[in-house]
């Protein structure tokens, strides 16, 4: 089979020349081509929104690359506080193994060892449970760029009576990677002096 270049030029040397040339302007071709489309996929995965409407969210939700909607966050923080926060013998082991696939892997083995510590204790005393109430959406502020804290009112109940009130604050720390909310971290602090 001849090759293209074989009859354009009399002396076969300039004809290989000619298709290295050729090939090697076809191979960075190829190249410049790949990377981008590297860099243009890249940059659309990350513009990629993601509309989650889970049951009960209500307002704009939306969850992109590295950003979300307040309405996503909140939705989030209410369900969050909601497993962490409502505790009882019954539920706090499902409740919390729940919660496990949203830690972000760098924390998973620390809470679920923190989790199943606090459904041991929990279960030790079935008459006691915890309830977290908060009146709205305004005791749900975002502080910095990865915090969320959620202020309410935690009672104590012990059989059918309430033994202690006290108002906590829960601090959430999380992170949005690729278009996925991680829990970084929760905590919760007493806001009784």
């Amino acid at each position: 089979m001849k090759s293209l270049f074989s009859s354009l030029f009399v002396q076969d040397s300039s004809n290989v020349f000619a298709e290295n040339r050729l090939l090697k302007f076809g191979f960075v071709a190829v190249v410049i081509f790949a990377g981008f489309q590297t860099a243009t996929i890249s940059s659309k995965l990350d513009e990629q929104r993601v509309q989650i409407i889970p049951i009960g969210g209500q307002g704009d939700i939306w969850l992109t690359g590295n950003e979300a909607s307040n309405d996503y966050l909140r939705s989030m923080s209410r369900y969050i506080v909601h497993m962490a926060g409502d505790l009882s013998a019954a539920t706090a082991r499902r409740q919390l193994n729940e919660l496990l696939p949203l830690i972000h892997p760098d924390q998973y083995s620390r809470y679920r060892d923190l989790f199943t510590k606090l459904a041991d204790g929990i279960e030790r005393y079935p008459t006691v449970s915890y309830v977290v109430q908060w009146r709205g959406n305004r005791d749900i502020k975002k502080v910095g760029d990865n915090k969320i804290h959620v202020e309410g009112v935690k009672k104590r109940i012990v059989g059918d009576s309430v033994t202690s009130t006290e108002n906590v604050t829960y601090q959430i720390s999380y992170a949005l990677d690729q278009g996925r909310f991680w829990l970084t971290g929760i905590k919760e602090v007493s806001n009784d002096a």
